[in-house]
C-alpha cells in the first residue's frame, strides 16, 4: 500500500510539471507602425470699409482709397452722399454666411420727419444702390435713439475674395426743408459686418447666429 501511494504522488507531480511546460507558448506576433492624424482649424475672416469721400463746391465725391470713417459737412436737402459700406472676405477665409448691421442715430427725429414725408417710413429709399435681390432685411428695431437694421446676403454662402456692398450712397430727401434737416444735425450712420462659417451650418442657423453677433438674438 505504501509503494502504490508513492507512485501516485510521483505521477501527480509529473502531470503538474507537464501542464507548466505546456503553458509557455511562443505566439507569432507583429506590430504596426504608428498612424498620426493632424487636425488644423479653419477660419472665417472679413473686413469692412468704404470709399474715402472728399467735398468741394457742394459736391461729395468717392475716391479710390478705402477708409473706416467719413465726415459729411454742410449737408443739404437733395444731397447725395457717397457711402458704400462693403464687406471683404479674406483670401484665406472659408465659405461663410454674412450680414451687415446699419445703425442710424437720431431715431426720434427721423420718425418725426416720416410723419410728414412718407418716403422716410422705409429708409431703404434713402439708401441708393440697395438691392433686395442681394440683401434681405432680417431685423429692424430701435435701441435707444437709434434705428437698427440688419441685412443678410441673400445669395447664400460667400467664398474667399468676395466683395459685398450694401448700398452706394445716401440720398437726403429733397422735400425736406432747411428747418427739418436741422433736426438731423449730427446724425451718424454706422455699419458693422458679421460672418458665420458655412460648413455644416444651414442658412437658418446662420441667420440666428448672425443676429446674435449683431446683439439682437436670444
Amino acid at each position: 500500500m505504501k509503494k502504490k501511494s508513492i507512485l501516485l504522488t510521483l505521477t501527480a507531480v509529473v502531470l503538474a510539471m507537464a501542464v507548466g511546460v505546456g503553458g509557455t507558448i511562443a505566439y507569432f506576433t507583429s506590430t504596426t507602425t504608428e498612424v498620426q492624424n493632424t487636425f488644423t482649424v479653419g477660419n472665417v475672416a472679413i473686413d469692412l470699409d468704404e470709399a474715402k469721400v472728399t467735398y468741394a463746391d457742394d459736391v461729395w465725391t468717392a475716391g479710390e482709397d478705402r477708409v473706416k470713417t467719413n465726415t459729411y459737412e454742410n449737408v443739404y436737402p437733395g444731397a447725395e452722399l457717397p457711402k458704400d459700406p462693403t464687406i471683404h472676405v479674406a483670401a484665406d477665409s472659408q465659405d461663410a454666411y454674412v450680414a451687415m448691421k446699419v445703425v442710424i442715430s437720431k431715431a426720434a427725429a427721423w420718425k418725426a420727419l416720416a410723419e410728414d414725408h412718407a418716403s422716410l417710413n422705409n429708409l431703404e429709399t434713402v439708401f441708393k444702390g440697395y438691392d433686395e435681390a442681394d440683401w434681405t432685411k432680417i431685423a429692424a428695431t430701435e435701441q435707444g435713439d437709434n434705428l437698427v437694421y440688419v441685412y443678410m446676403w441673400e445669395q447664400g454662402k460667400v467664398s474667399a475674395n468676395a466683395d459685398l456692398t450694401l448700398f452706394t450712397a445716401m440720398n437726403i430727401p429733397a422735400e425736406l426743408s432747411s428747418e427739418e434737416i436741422e433736426t438731423l444735425d449730427g446724425f451718424t450712420v454706422t455699419a458693422t459686418g458679421y460672418a458665420v462659417q458655412a460648413q455644416g451650418v444651414t442658412a437658418e442657423t446662420a441667420k440666428a447666429e448672425l443676429l446674435k453677433l449683431a446683439g439682437l438674438g436670444a
